[in-house]
């Protein structure tokens, strides 16, 4: 008697998620601030020392940047931002390697070591102008060890400048951290180690690693991970400034702009002009945020002189929400209306430290004034919204910040919908990694009889791919988004692009697609014995670099383009599918 039992068991592969995030997430930067040059000292050949600069709160750099110019550098630095809790750290202190002292030059500085806290690793020297300065640690991370790469031949040092002829009482050499060509997961992050002699250093700079370090623009990033959208804007309008009240300081109060469903969080002083960038928020949490209740008036600038009248007034919130700014008015009797700001809940603020803007001292107002505005204290996403108090003296109130955990940060005013088109892959710079075959459905055949049996038939299988696009910008997640191009497609390490199809998804999610299809199988089994019959794949992961052309349009109806706008497509299919035939296993009957 023959007796042949097909089992089926249908495993799917599960769809890479590219939302998993990296210990640490990493932006490249050109924008840098001067801290020091040789200038006067003498050497025989130029230096000068750079900070990264960058407004986004949470990015740090690894070091300063020396270059043997007096110029800023013209490569581009890397900020890194932490995603897993105690995977970057501020260092400890800090150690002087060299100090210019006798060489005569424009500028005292020292040159410092970053200490780490145990269990981490410091990649870069940093500056401070003056001979009793000590850098502020706030301003720099130092990386969790396990996410470094250590020894040669990981990096290599390269020569960026001797003081010679510097006449400086002690010698130093400044030497860029640079990746070793041997090298395919370090980072470079464009530091400099210094060493106090003229000689070459020995050994190899550590790294971090590019297995643990991932590029903000490859992370995907869902709305559901923030409570609100931080615009950065330009659209301003300014509220008063103190011209003809004869102050000693000049001041200029500026509000923000944006479409109805977003909110300034308080008026921005500056010390005379327009500021350089202004903030709107929008809440994707529906108890975010609140309008006040009613305003106090703080002070007005009665007897001043000034050409405008002025008066700067404080929101009252509601029970559970607290204010980030103050507001002005263009005259001294007319409250601000709900819509000229929003409080903030508690829980979504974290506390910052006051930094003063200006005072009225000289004007001849009746009453006196000093404004401030709350900045980060090394962690937290300051607004530059004013506060104030009517004295000449501090806040007495504790100043607070947005928690940077649940902002997303984004340059330019809301969006409405992106469109990539003209898309156009650089296969150059394409990183494809081959998995093992991954196992899409299993059948097992048993056969119980005395003979050896032979069964075919057709197997339904199936599977998921993913496909994402993504940018070298932070653009505004949770936007509808329409990208017209080719899918890349892998088969034995080759890649063709498919026929251009239209793709919908929200920006900063990703688009998955299911497919299904049948395989013949002819099993051979054994009397009295088992055989599994195995449909596998090849899953690829690509990250492939490409330019395009990006539309957006906003939510005030206007619309924007940028040409040669960069960014990364990453994928991950399945393809190469085949049947492999497992042993044959003895039945226990």
């Amino acid at each position: 008697m023959k007796s042949v039992l097909i089992l089926l068991l249908a495993l799917f592969i599960p769809t890479i998620c590219y939302g998993t995030k990296p210990p640490i997430i990493f932006k490249r930067v050109q924008a840098y601030d001067w801290i020091y040059d040789d200038s006067g000292t003498g050497a025989y050949k130029d230096v000068s020392i750079w900070h990264p600069s960058d407004v986004e709160y949470g990015y740090y750099p690894l070091g300063d940047v020396a270059v043997a110019s007096h110029s800023a550098p013209t490569t581009s630095s890397l900020l890194v931002k932490e995603m897993a809790a105690g995977a970057l750290s501020a260092p400890d202190s800090f150690t002087e390697i060299w100090n210019d002292r006798g060489s005569g030059g424009s500028y005292d500085v020292r040159i410092m070591q970053m200490n780490p806290p145990s269990g981490y690793t410091c990649l870069g020297h940093v500056a401070i102008l003056g001979y009793s300065s000590t850098p502020d640690s706030n301003k720099y991370r130092c990386v969790l060890s396990q996410y470094v790469t250590k020894g040669s031949p990981t990096g290599t040092y390269d020569l960026i400048w001797l003081d010679r002829g510097s006449g400086a009482h002690q010698d130093v050499g400044f030497w860029g951290n640079r990746v070793s060509d041997s090298n395919l997961d370090a980072l470079d992050a464009n530091t400099f180690t210094s060493f106090n002699n003229h000689a070459t250093p020995n050994g190899a700079p550590n790294m971090l690693s590019g297995k643990y370090a991932k590029n903000h623009q490859t992370v995907e990033i869902s709305d559901e991970d923030f409570v609100f959208t931080l615009y950065e804007t330009s659209d301003m309008d300014e509220i008063w400034n103190d011209r003809g009240s004869g102050a000693y300081k000049d001041v200029a109060i500026w509000r923000s702009k944006g479409p109805s469903n977003t909110y300034s969080l308080g008026d921005i002083a500056v010390g005379g002009g327009k500021p350089p960038r202004a903030f709107v928020v929008k809440a994707l949490k529906d108890d975010a945020l609140r309008p006040p209740y009613d305003f106090r008036q703080v002070w007005k600038d009665s007897g001043s002189g000034a050409y405008w009248d002025g008066a700067f007034y404080q929101p009252l919130c509601p029970y559970g929400y607290r204010p980030l700014g103050h507001v002005a008015m263009r005259n001294h009797h007319e409250q601000p209306p709900n819509n000229a700001i929003r409080c903030v809940k508690a829980e979504y603020t974290i506390p910052g430290q006051w930094e003063q803007v200006w005072k009225d001292s000289g004007s001849g107002a009746y009453a006196d004034v000093t404004v401030w505005k709350a900045i980060p204290d090394g962690k937290g996403q300051g607004v530059e919204a004013m506060s104030t108090i009517a004295r000449h003296g501090d806040m007495n109130s504790g100043a607070y910040v947005l928690n940077p955990d649940q902002v997303n940060y984004v340059v330019g005013k809301p969006a409405k919908r992106y469109i990539l088109q003209d898309l156009q892959y650089l296969f150059d710079d394409r990183n494809i990694a081959n998995n093992e075959p991954e196992t899409i459905q299993r059948t097992i055949v048993e056969n119980r009889g005395d003979t050896e049996q032979t069964v075919s038939r057709e197997l339904e299988y199936g599977f998921e791919e993913t496909y994402s696009w993504s940018s070298t910008v932070g653009l505004e997640v949770g936007v509808s988004t329409t990208v017209t191009a080719g899918v890349p497609f892998v088969s034995s390490a080759e890649v063709t692009v498919s026929v251009a199809a239209s793709f919908s998804q929200e920006w900063g999610s990703s688009s998955t697609k299911t497919f299904s299809d049948t395989i013949e199988i002819e099993v051979t089994v054994k009397p009295h014995s088992q055989k599994a019959a195995v449909v596998v794949g090849n899953r690829y992961t690509m990250d492939i670099p490409y330019t395009a052309t990006l539309i957006t349009e906003y939510e005030d109806g206007s619309r924007g383009v940028r040409n040669n706008f960069k960014g990364v497509f990453r994928g991950v299919q399945v393809n190469e599918i085949r049947v492999v035939y497992e042993a044959d296993v003895p039945l226990n009957i």
